[in-house]
């Protein structure tokens, strides 16, 4: 996922000493970023990242909750889709209820995803950190908007784009060997695609979201 350098530069230290008047910084220079983070500018970046780590976490759920459940679709009746149960139990749910913790399909989906070589353990474990900063952004928006010491992480949302597309790589594999890959864009079946080359429609939306957001920010060169 290309991320402009202009948006990359809106990266700040997440630590602050907010137990010091102005975040131990001078007056002035907590003037200076408040000014920045409630000017129109600020706020139409906040608003558009919240949005964008918002659509970035649902395709993720998606490629991850959906489609290992997916893997256990064996069929259909009249009352609807049938699932291998017994398998998804476990294979998927049981795993995640280690250390005494409920089952929970999500994490277990994840652990599955590692067991299968998609993603790596550091890879499932930064998937928490971005689920909280998800949390975060649809639940104190107003700290992100108005408070210096609270920025939208770039870097969790740079992560999040990267997993993603390792997990889409990964699910055209797996159909390449089930028989095929379909592109939905052109609608034929492809046996011998190097996954590698692929972009999802889902990736290429994400990165037009990206370009609409980055698009009239000052690159550093830029005067």
């Amino acid at each position: 996922m290309t991320v402009g350098a202009g948006w990359k530069d809106r990266r700040v230290d997440q630590s602050n000493n907010s137990g010091t008047p102005y975040g131990g910084r001078s007056r002035e220079d907590y003037e200076r970023l408040l000014l920045e983070k409630v000017s129109h500018e600020g706020l139409r970046l906040t608003l558009a990242f919240a949005g964008l780590f918002q659509l970035t976490h649902e395709m993720l759920k998606y490629a991850i909750l959906d489609k290992v459940r997916g893997f256990y679709l064996k069929g259909f009746d009249d009352k609807g889709l049938l699932y291998d149960e017994t398998a998804y139990q476990a294979q998927v749910l049981g795993p995640s209820t280690t250390a005494g913790r409920k089952a929970n399909a999500f994490r277990g989906s994840f652990l599955w995803l590692v067991m299968h070589e998609a993603i790596t353990a550091a890879e499932a474990d930064r998937l928490d950190a971005i689920y909280e900063h998800r949390h975060e952004l649809a639940h104190e928006l107003g700290k992100f908007l108005v408070d210096v010491d609270h920025q939208p992480n770039v870097a969790l949302f740079e992560d999040a784009a990267s997993i993603l597309r390792k997990i889409h790589r990964f699910w055209i594999d797996v159909e390449l060997q089930a028989g095929g890959f379909f592109d939905p864009e052109s609608g034929d079946l492809f046996d011998d695609v190097d996954a590698e080359e692929v972009t999802p429609l889902t990736l290429m939306l994400l990165q037009e979201c990206v370009d609409a957001i980055t698009e009239g920010i000052a690159e550093p060169n830029d005067e």
